[in-house]
Parts: structure tokens; sequence; C-alpha cells
């Protein structure tokens, strides 16, 4: 009856590999006879050990593995410092490894346990077409016309605020289908529009007839940069003051400029020649505009852009060594490709159906069952919905084909997943071992504390939980803000109302430092016209806490030192107490030069809750953008995706001890128990709709605290 309650208790029990099944892995290898022996980049020293039948600390020793103080210290041959406090954490690299086997007599192999992805077309596969162009210039209204569908039936404004797949047919082709990913075209979702170019095979430019903007030119960058096909069009054409040569000839002449200067690599001289003036209002030239779509689409080789799966760490592949036995547990694959690869375009969380991923298939089907590997997450795909329709157990569906949108459920968690990682489609047991890998090489990153950045190629990382704004109070003493993105819920989040609405009533009031430092190298917003994940920020070693630490104690003991010198003898220091005031100057000069502007900022700390990840990061871009033009600190100390739920309010009352600190949301419902405990504890929450609300009620928090910080000062010196 024990061993029965300890086994249902275990919390491993539904993992489909145990530790027994892992050690039975690693002991079969020691009967291999040749002396070959497969090992990953990098090799936990608990896997390394059992391999070679070694105890603990022989492998830490072979390994230069430091123990003091139950704190694990190694470094790699690239120059990588780590630590960690935990035995099963500690990876060694390849080389390292290597050199530990020869002393066993041993040849160590470096095999890469990521599966190969071949780059394959398909003349069956769905069309992408990414509808891109400054805001307000009839993106989302041409779709409509072109599918036939109202696409913001769901949007509380009428305007495109993240990224919207759908794969539609046309209204004119009932029979061809399409995959359109409507982009919002604001330039602080500059990256969003990058994402869908990239997996783009056709992008559809949507010039305004009244003159393009600066986003039509970046756009241009985005398009060419990732090699995709641009068909223009211009809209409005039905307006009276309209002249579609105006702007054919601009365009011309800003592409030749950019071809000229070297930024893209052709001028698009015959795509602007055969530009289509449509009017979406009128339906003029509508039926031309498909049919141009349908020609482009069937001449280019689908997906236009394959994936190119890098892994960063190099390895032969698996498939060359299906006859060694004598591997690590990561290795124990058959190293065949993935049956199916999708590309993670969109993450949202659901009350009925939890987190949702939006996905556009980029090879093979995925069906629903299937197990998958994302980022460091390993699951099952529990179901498949249509994009293009709204999200009801009705629509499912039981596979995607190469180029479909697709919603698919089956995350219990964000916490080893984000948008632009890979959901790789495996076999139950190998899709596990992959995930284990690619979480010990997270924890890995994480446990780094000097040398070069340890690069993986999913976009999650782990950031750590201690550097919360509340524990030094609203002064800033760091180099660089530490943003914080941990919750209950998950990291990543999106949605709803234009005014802000608040439960309760709070008088903002907040200590400030006595001086505020203005920074004068602050530099200006530019977009990015290639794709890349948002980093986040990171203090550099000369900035460490003990270190910031010790110079303001120092300081403060300095000045403590010298009010008492003055006080016991007024006119004038000993020759001794001035050698050592010189002393202690020329000691703390050593840390003193460490200090810059930066230190001292006052914090307006944001708690935020969205309703997309892509839209989330977005944001937070935008905060980026704040935090440069008032020379504040905007940390985010709590949030992430899904509905305000009671745990964001308890952190907005911690967060109140120190100063005035709201809740935000951004088109996303407020739990009732949530309402409750902010009506309690007079927490303010405030519900946005529209972005640029939400960013001005920031703005405004800035522009307070700066004139209540130079009203201070203004009295300060009335006083003296």
């Amino acid at each position: 009856m024990i061993f029965k309650s300890l086994c249902l208790l275990y919390r491993g029990r539904f993992l489909p590999l145990g530790r027994l099944a892992f050690r039975k892995v690693i002991t079969k290898g020691r009967s291999q006879k040749s002396p070959e022996i497969l090992l990953p980049p990098f090799i936990a020293v608990q896997e390394l050990r059992l391999m070679l039948n070694i105890d603990y600390t022989s492998c830490f020793r072979l390994c230069k593995v430091s123990i003091s103080r139950n704190k694990y210290s190694w470094k790699d041959i690239e120059g990588r410092s780590f630590e960690c406090s935990n035995k099963r954490h500690v990876l060694v690299c390849f080389d390292t490894a290597a050199y530990v086997c020869r002393s066993f007599g041993f040849n160590a192999i470096k095999v890469s346990p990521e599966p190969e992805v071949p780059e394959l077309t398909s003349e069956s596969a769905i069309p992408v077409i990414a509808v891109i162009g400054h805001k307000d210039h009839g993106k989302t209204s041409l779709l409509e016309k072109l599918t036939g569908k109202n696409l913001l039936e769901y949007e509380p404004v009428r305007t495109t605020q993240s990224l919207y797949a759908m794969t539609l047919p046309f209204t004119t082709h009932s029979n061809y289908l399409a995959t359109f990913v409507d982009t919002p075209g604001d330039v602080l979702f500059d990256v969003l529009r990058g994402r869908a170019i990239h997996l783009a095979d056709l992008a559809l430019v949507v010039i305004s007839a009244e003159g393009g903007e600066l986003q039509t030119r970046d756009v241009i960058l985005q398009a060419d940069s990732f090699n995709v096909q641009i068909l223009f069009c211009v809209n409005k054409i039905d307006l009276d003051y309209s002249n579609v040569d105006i702007v054919r000839s601009e365009l011309k002449f800003q592409c030749n400029l950019m071809f000229n200067e070297g930024i893209i690599s052709r001028n698009f001289e015959s795509e602007l020649d055969n530009l289509i003036p449509i009017s979406v209002i009128s339906g003029h030239n509508i039926d031309k505009l498909v049919e141009k779509i349908v020609t482009c689409t069937k001449s280019i080789k689908m997906p236009c852009n394959n994936i190119k799966y890098e892994t960063f760490l190099g390895g032969y592949s698996l498939k060359k060594f299906d006859g060694f036995i004598r591997r690590a547990n990561s290795l124990v694959s058959s190293g065949l490709p993935p049956t199916a690869v999708g590309f993670i375009l969109e993450i949202t969380k659901t009350e009925s159906f939890g987190i949702v991923l939006t996905v556009i298939v980029r090879s093979g089907t995925i069906v629903e069952g299937n197990y998958f590997v994302a980022g460091t997450y390993y699951g099952r795909v529990t179901g498949i919905y249509p994009s293009g329709e709204k999200l009801s157990p009705k629509n499912k569906i039981s596979n995607a084909s190469v180029g479909t949108a697709v919603f698919i459920t089956g995350m219990k968690n964000l916490e080893g997943t984000s948008v632009d990682d890979l959901l790789l489609v495996l076999p139950q047991h190998e899709a596990f071992r992959l995930s284990q890998y690619r979480l010990q090489l997270q924890i890995l990153k994480a446990s780094q504390v000097s040398g070069p950045l340890l690069q993986t190629h999913w976009t999650i990382s782990l950031k750590s939980n201690n550097e919360q704004y509340y524990k030094s109070g609203v002064i800033d003493t760091t180099k660089k803000p530490n943003e914080v993105e941990d919750s209950e819920y998950s990291p990543d989040d999106f949605k709803p109302a234009t005014q802000s609405e608040s439960t309760t009533e709070y008088d903002e009031s907040e200590d400030f430092p006595d001086e505020f430092p203005h920074d004068t190298d602050m530099n200006s917003h530019l977009t990015s016209i290639y794709l890349k994940p948002v980093e986040g920020d990171e203090m550099s070693d000369e900035f460490d806490p003990w270190t910031l630490k010790a110079t303001i104690h120092n300081k403060e003991l300095k000045e403590r030192w010298q009010q008492r010198i003055n006080e016991r003898n007024p006119n004038g220091a000993t020759n001794a107490v001035g050698y050592s005031n010189s002393k202690m100057e020329r000691q703390s000069q050593i840390y003193e030069d460490t200090f810059t502007e930066d230190i001292g900022r006052p914090v307006i700390p944001i708690i935020l809750r969205a309703n997309f990840v892509g839209t989330f990061d977005s944001l937070l871009d935008g905060l980026d953008i704040l935090e440069k033009e008032f020379n504040v600190r905007l940390p985010l100390v709590h949030g992430g995706v899904g509905p305000i739920v009671p745990n964001d309010i308890v952190q907005a009352e911690i967060g109140n001890k120190f100063t005035y600190c709201p809740v935000y949301a951004f088109q996303v419902p407020i739990l009732n128990d949530a309402a409750k405990h902010a009506v309690i504890n007079k927490i303010t929450i405030k519900s946005f709709n529209l972005y640029s609300d939400l960013l001005d009620d920031v703005k405004s928090r800035c522009q307070h605290t700066l004139e209540k910080i130079a009203k201070r000062r203004y009295v300060e010196k009335l006083n003296e």
C-alpha cells in the first residue's frame, strides 16, 4: 500500500522516460566493444560519470569543476564561466568531456541531438500572402473584400494591432485557397511585420493614393532582405485628389535611391510598372488584383523561404552513427527529420481552450495526437482548428498541410516556448529527449556568469526573478533596467478599452531622489528591418549588485567620517587624517569610475497583461522608447498573456508599498476574484483597447513624476 501511494505521488509518473530508463540506456552502451563514444555539444556530469562508470568526485576533478560552499564553478573552451548550486545542472562542453573520455581510452565524437529539417518545396502547398503597409491605408478592408469575411468582428477597435493569419478562398476563385497574414502598420509593430514577411511567399504592399509613408520604405527593405516577391497596389483611387502616377514616381525614386546606396538588392522597377490601382470601397480592379495574385503564386516554388535550422553548437548528424550504442541519452534517436514543422506565429490564452498557438505549417502534415517540441516544451496536439473561423469545438479539423494557418491546443504553460519558435513533430520518446536536452541548455544559459553569450536557436530565455524593483525602493541602482517577466499564468499576453477604467481611485505619491541626472546621449528609435527576437536587458559584470552596494556604502561611510572630523577639528585636519582621507579617495576612485548618469533614475513600475505575445513584446518596445525619452526606468515587474488574475493584484499591492503601481490590461478580461481583490486593497486596474492610449497613460505618469521632481528641487533650492 505504501509503495502504491509513493508511485501515485511521484511527479514524473506521466513522463514517457524516467530515471530507470535513463540509466538503462547509459549502462547498455557499456557493452559496445569499439572505443567510439557519442557525445552532444554539452553533456551533464551526472550522465558522463555513468557512461564512464566513475563517481561524482572523480568526474568533477577531471572536468575541472571547482566546488566551494555548495557552489559548482567551471569554464568551457570558449571562455564562458558558469556557476550553479545543483550538481545535476553542471554541463561541460564537448572538448572537456572528450578530454575525460580519452583518459579512459575512448574516442569521443561530437553529434548534434537536433534533428535535420530538410528544405522541401511542395506544388500543392497553400501560398502565404503577407498584407503589409502603413496604418489606415486599407489593408484589412482589402482582405475583407478579397475573402468576403468580417475580419475585425471581434476587434474592440477598427484597427489591427497584432498578427492575424487565416486560410480562406478568394470570393472570385472559391477553389483557390491562400493563407493571408494581416499585419499592423504602425512603426511600433515593426518586428511583427518582419515576422510575417519572413513567412510569406508573396508580399502584398498596400499604399494609399494619398501618398506613401516611412513604413512603406521599411516594408520594402524587409521584403528585400527576406527575398520575397512583392506585388504593389494603390488603394483609395476613388478620392478626388488621388494621383497614381505621382505615387508610382515617388516609389520609383525611393527604390532607386536605396538601390544606388546599396541598401536593397534590386530596384523593383518591373514590380512598380505593374502596380495595380484599386478601390476597396467601389471594388474597382479587385478582380484584376486577384488574377495577378493567383498568377504570381502559381509561378513560385513554395515555401519561398525554407526553414534554415541553425544549431549554433555544431556536430555530426545522428544518421551517420546508427550502429553505435555507447551514446548520451539525448542522442538516442533515429536521426530522421521531423514528420512536420510549423512556425509559431502568435500565442494567446483563452478561458475555454487554454493556451492557443497560431501556427503556419512549413513542411509535412500536422495531425491531431502528434507529439511535438516547441522551444523546450514537450507536448501533444490535442486540437487543430482553422484560423479563419471562430475557435469552437464544432470547427475542429483532423490535420493541417503545408501553408495552412491553424490554431493548435495542447500546451499547459508558456515556460518553455515563445513566438518565432519552430514546432517539430517527432516520435514521443525522441520529442521528450530533445526537450529535456534543450531544457538543460537553457538552465546552463541561465547559469552563465561571464564570457560570450551561449547561443540557442529557440527564443525563450530564463530570467532571474530576484531583482524586483521594490526590493531596493524607487531609486534605480543598476546600470540597466532588469525586466522581470514571470507570472502565475505564464510569460506572454494581450487585449480590451480605449479609455482607461479604474476600479478605485488612488493618489499618486512617490518619493524621489534629491538629484535627477539627465542622459544626454540617448539614441533615437530606429526601426529594425530584420526579424529578430527582442532581447532583454542584462546587467554587465562591472555593475553587479555587490559592487554597487559596496560603492554606496563606502561613499556614505566617507561622508559620515568627514562630518565627524569637521566636528572635532573645525580648523582643519591633521596630517594623519589628511593621509587617511586621501587613501580613502584613492580606494573609492576604483568604484566611482563605474558610476554613470543612469544611476538614480526614478522607477515607474509596470504590471501588464495583454492578449497576444507579439503585441506584448511590441508594448515593451514602446516602453523602451518612453524610457529613453524621459530618462526614467519602466521595469516590467509582473505580467504576461491572459486575463487579470488575483496574483497580479498581489504584485501591485506589494508595489504600492513603495510607489504608485497600477495594473494595465490590454484587451484582456478581468477575473471576478481579481476585481474584488483590487477593490478591497484599493488597487487601480486600467483597461485599454488601443495601444496608443496605454502608452499615453504611461507617458503621463512619466511627466507627472518629472514635474514632482522639479517642484521638489525648486522648494529645496528656496530653503537653502
